[in-house]
């Protein structure tokens, strides 16, 4: 009974044997385990705390000369690196800039600059400065002369952002005063004649009062989008009042009307420029026979409507620059063809764009004023118009270190003016001329051919080294000379700091001869080349406190930027800076 147990168990064994391989080999799953191997994912060295910059420190740069133009110092946002552990104590951001200092020709100087810095919403700076210079300068018959000098300036400048757009306002203010201190050759107790007047007039009655006084204010608002992508729609449109006098007794009121919009349409798209500029001048009596004002309105109204086809690293504009001048003088019409090109040769290495375009420059009674102080101050003088201008510009990188620019430009002109002293003949001579220190335009036809080069090396932030070289190359068709306009400009400037919180900059800016017509041998007159050398220092002596001393034209050269106006000399200022 026994051994007929043993029998059974042994075949069922046998069965559910053969029962479990056959099962294996219908579903042949196969489990591979691997022993853990632990890791720590999120682990960092607590002895390698990251540094958190708040922000990028601010240190403005200031150049003082006659009729500056005062820039507000504006800031950039680097991105931050969040820190993982604790937090550290955020740097104590300061916001505003006072620089103050004197020198010879006993001048002082001083400027506040202010920025809100840290703002999702909106910019805001405010630059205020003057300047005061009451030193004697010696002409070229020399006579020691007052040259007095009093700038003063102001700007404001506020941008809201919102989301993808800002609303951007400024306001600009000048206030200059100076004197007609220029070489002259008139004599006062001489009789000359002066066209229109039928009386001959003693010279005493030509030569002007000895002080003037600009005042200038100007207000922009402004709308613009922030796009930046070909294929979006983008705008800007501003409008712009300004208000001008001197002390002559001439005002002028004017206001621009202006904006830009590009619509893409596919891979072209389709943009527009347009301007209305309007100025009036209203005028005292005339005063003659020295001067002789007259009133003037002029409405410009320009449209530039054109064509931009897209391509992968290229574009190219087609169009037409379309003005009319509606003036109290001469109303005239304008066209230029616009047919312009970009390419990235190498992206982010090397682009180049050219053409031929027009442009147009208006010239109201301020601009004038202010491009020569010295300008008879009744004189309205005329729009220039460009109407062919061939260019070419080439730029990009020769390394992270080096950057360069090359420009080319060949351009037609009508109406351009020069600057010549105003003059008169004397009574019971013949051909025998006197000028005054006073300036007057005269305008022809003709071509410019300009050529530039610049090359900027900056290795690290502690140097840099920029040079620019530019030839104008005038050809008028009946004056014999571009009168007082300069042949070449050349800038040189290097910044560099040998020991930490010195700072040590020099550079040297020269401008090419120039010629001016002399009335009194009627003939030309050579005016030598500006050598300005200059050299500056700046020590920082900790976060608040920093003090500087620069010596301009320290090879001590006479030289000339209007004829029979020599500039100061040698010219030295210290100074300490206030951060706060």
């Amino acid at each position: 009974m026994f051994k007929y147990i043993i029998t059974i168990v042994l075949l069922a064994l046998t069965f559910f044997q053969s029962k479990g391989q056959e099962d294996d080999r219908l579903r042949k799953d196969v489990k591979v385990v691997k022993a853990y191997n632990p890791s720590l994912s999120d682990a960092f060295k607590v002895n390698r705390m990251p540094v958190l910059k708040d922000s990028v420190g601010l240190r403005p740069q200031f150049n003082y000369s006659i009729l500056s133009k005062a820039m507000i110092t504006g800031y950039k946002i680097e991105p931050i690196t969040p820190a993982r552990l604790a937090k550290g104590r955020p740097e104590k951001l300061k916001s505003s800039y006072f620089k103050a200092g004197f020198g010879n020709y006993n001048s002082f100087f001083m400027d506040l600059d202010y920025n809100i810095l840290q703002s999702e919403k909106f910019v805001l700076g405010l630059d205020l400065g003057h300047w005061s210079s009451f030193g004697n300068i010696t002409l070229e018959n020399d006579e020691k002369v007052d040259a007095p000098i009093h700038d003063t300036w102001g700007k404001l400048g506020f941008d809201y952002l919102f989301n993808d757009k800002t609303l951007y306002t400024n306001i600009d203010f000048k206030h200059n005063i100076y004197n007609y201190y220029g070489y002259k050759t008139i004599d006062s107790l001489l009789m000359y004649r002066v066209p229109g007047v039928s009386s001959n007039i003693t010279g005493d009655q030509l030569i002007p009062d000895k002080k003037q006084r600009l005042a200038n204010i100007d207000f922009e608002l402004g709308f613009k989008n922030n796009e930046v992508k070909d294929d979006e729609v983008k705008y800007d449109a501003s409008f712009t009042y300004g208000s001008f006098s001197n002390l002559t007794g001439v005002s002028q009121n004017g206001f621009k009307l202006g904006g830009t919009a590009y619509f893409p349409i596919g891979t072209v798209g389709f943009a527009v420029d347009m301007n209305i500029n309007y100025y009036g001048t209203s005028v005292p009596d005339s005063i003659g026979p020295l001067y002789t004002f007259r009133e003037r309105n002029n409405t410009l109204i320009s449209l530039k409507p054109r064509m931009v086809f897209n391509f992968e690293r290229a574009s190219i504009d087609v169009g037409l620059l379309l003005y009319g001048e509606i003036d109290s003088f001469d109303d005239q019409f304008q066209m230029a063809p616009v047919l312009t090109g970009k390419l990235n040769i190498v992206e982010g290495v090397i682009s180049m764009e050219g053409g031929v375009k027009g442009h147009y420059n208006q010239n109201d009674y301020r601009t004038v004023q202010y491009e020569n102080p010295f300008v008879s101050p009744d004189q309205n003088v005329k729009t220039a118009f460009y109407g062919l201008d061939v260019y070419a510009k080439l730029k990009g990188n020769f390394s992270k270190s080096t950057s360069f620019g090359v420009d080319f430009s060949y351009s037609m002109f009508m109406n351009e003016h020069f600057y010549v002293n105003k003059f008169y003949s004397e009574v019971g001579t013949i051909d025998t001329y006197s000028y005054t220190n006073l300036f007057v335009p005269i305008y022809d036809d003709g071509s410019l051919l300009t050529f530039s080069a610049e090359v900027l090396y900056k290795p690290d932030e502690k140097f840099n080294i920029f040079a620019k070289a530019t030839y104008y190359g005038w050809n008028t068709d009946s004056l014999a000379r571009a009168w007082n306009k300069p042949e070449m400009e050349i800038i040189l400037h290097s910044r560099f700091s040998p020991v930490r919180d010195l700072w040590i900059d020099g550079g040297i800016n020269i401008l090419g001869k120039r010629y001016a017509f002399d009335p009194a041998a009627w003939a030309e007159k050579q005016l030598n080349a500006v050598f300005d050398l200059n050299l500056g220092a700046e020590y920082t002596y900790n976060s608040t406190w920093s003090f500087f001393a620069r010596v301009n034209n320290l090879a001590a050269a006479k030289y000339y930027r209007w004829n029979g106006y020599p500039m100061q000399g040698i010219n030295v200022h210290v100074g300490i800076g206030i951060t706060f």
